[in-house]
């Protein structure tokens, strides 16, 4: 009697284990399914970009069908976005922005497979260095494109449903409700407002008279295109709100140029008079999220307070700038802003912190917040119209005195840049070197 027992026990204790190591197996290849189905997915989603970079690099459409589902599931997201590279491609095509070169990278932060269902999730941020035709060969650098894709399996491959991502052109799209005609229109008319003449720096020489009078001081071009190098993909959060669109935020692309205006350019914060702290007070200044002017972060107010057109307001500090007629009036240090309709708010705005000169024009190079972009060909951003902003110096009064040097002639000269803060200087982007794995600059 107690051998049978002793034998029951023995039997169920193999029973017990073998059904472990049966689970541990069964477990051990289901894993081993997911990593295999993520690697497809993976490599699915690696060559949809890969095409798209194609397209740009030749300005002709690559084959997505192998990769994109075209089931009427599919095609709500697939007749868009054709549109939308289309409309790429005619811009491309028009501002000769064709890629020479390019090396983009891929972030995935989560891939989620259903086998039950045949669907993936993925969230993956895309960047790159890009040489554009018209800037060759300056390297042009964009970071943090977050895309959420969504896929589905189908013949034992994986296929792309719908990405949804929110760059520049989708953002103008989604705003003006244009049509792909309509763009293309734009794009067209857009030409005429970047007229191409002779090379010139024609900045107004009653600058450096107006310097030498009491109430203003020399804007440090150097300072603010170092800040904007510094911190146009570390954003500056220690000090300063980000207003991401994806967070329902209208944008920190102003809040960005004014940062690099105030800490690198050193210019002195507007406030008002008699106004309790808030949101959207007159002036140019920034305290907190919670207490900041409009100008600081809204387009058409950083215009008319660095104008100083505001009527009935003349403001004694802040930027002082005029606006000129064509970027050949323009220097390292000076502002863009864009319109993508015919109303009356613009719509984005960009620092210059470096220019190409190819034989045909004078060309700025930009950074800028939403997307985050910098050495990027000014009209690289479709626009339906465009201004440019030349700081001529500060007003106010500088708290220390700055450097003054003289020139050959002995003449003194203030409008020499003199870095006064600790911001790095750019790395030398006249190299035609795509640098830096992502996400760093």
């Amino acid at each position: 009697m107690i051998k049978l027992r002793i034998l029951a026990v023995i039997t169920l204790f193999l029973l017990v284990l073998l059904g472990l190591r049966t689970s541990k197996v069964s477990a051990n290849l289901f894993d081993l399914e997911n990593i295999t189905e993520r690697e497809m997915v993976k490599t699915t989603v690696q060559a949809y970009f890969e095409a798209r970079y194609r397209t740009f690099s030749n300005l002709q459409l690559e084959d997505f069908s192998k990769m994109v589902d075209r089931t009427a599931e599919g095609k709500s997201f697939w007749d868009p976005e054709l549109d939308k590279l289309n409309i790429e491609i005619y811009h491309a095509q028009v501002y000769h922005l064709r890629y020479v070169q390019y090396k983009y990278y891929l972030d995935f932060r989560e891939i989620t497979v259903d086998t039950s269902t045949q669907s993936a999730a993925v969230s993956v941020v895309e960047g790159h260095d890009v040489i554009f035709e018209v800037s060759d060969p300056v390297v042009s650098k964009m970071r943090n494109r977050l895309h959420k894709i969504s896929m589905k399996k189908e013949n034992g491959a994986w296929m792309i449903v719908s990405d949804v991502y929110e760059d520049y052109l989708w953002r103008v799209i989604k705003k003006t409700g244009y049509s792909k005609e309509e763009l293309m229109h734009s794009i067209d008319q857009s030409l005429s407002l970047t007229p191409r003449k002779e090379l010139s720096r024609n900045i107004n020489p009653s600058e450096a008279q107006t310097l030498l009078s009491a109430g203003t001081y020399p804007y440090n071009r150097i300072g603010a295109v170092n800040y904007a190098y510094q911190y146009w993909l570390q954003y500056n959060t220690t000090k300063y709100f980000d207003f991401d669109p994806l967070k329902g935020y209208p944008g920190d692309c102003t809040n960005f140029v004014s940062q690099a205006i105030f800490e690198g350019g050193g210019a002195t914060m507007a406030f008002p008079q008699y106004y309790p702290p808030g949101i959207g007070n007159p002036g140019w200044y920034y305290v907190s999220v919670n207490d900041r002017s409009k100008a600081w972060v809204e387009v058409n107010w950083f215009y008319t307070v660095t104008l100083n057109i505001e009527q009935g307001v003349t403001w004694l500090a802040g930027p002082d700038g005029v606006q000129v007629s064509d970027s050949d009036y323009t220097l390292e240090g000076d502002v863009i802003e864009y319109k993508w309709d015919n109303d009356a708010v613009w719509d984005h705005a960009a620092i210059i912190v470096g220019y190409r000169n190819p034989e045909w024009e004078y060309l700025p190079l930009v950074a800028s917040h939403d997307e985050d972009h910098y050495n990027y060909p000014y009209n690289a951003f479709i626009f339906n119209d465009v201004r440019f902003i030349h700081i001529r110096w500060n007003r106010g009064y500088i708290a220390s005195l700055p450097v003054v040097m003289k020139d050959q002639s002995g003449t003194m000269n203030l409008l020499k840049n003199v870095s006064l803060n600790p911001y790095p200087a750019p790395l030398d982007s006249a190299k035609p070197i795509l640098l830096s794995p992502y996400p760093l600059p």
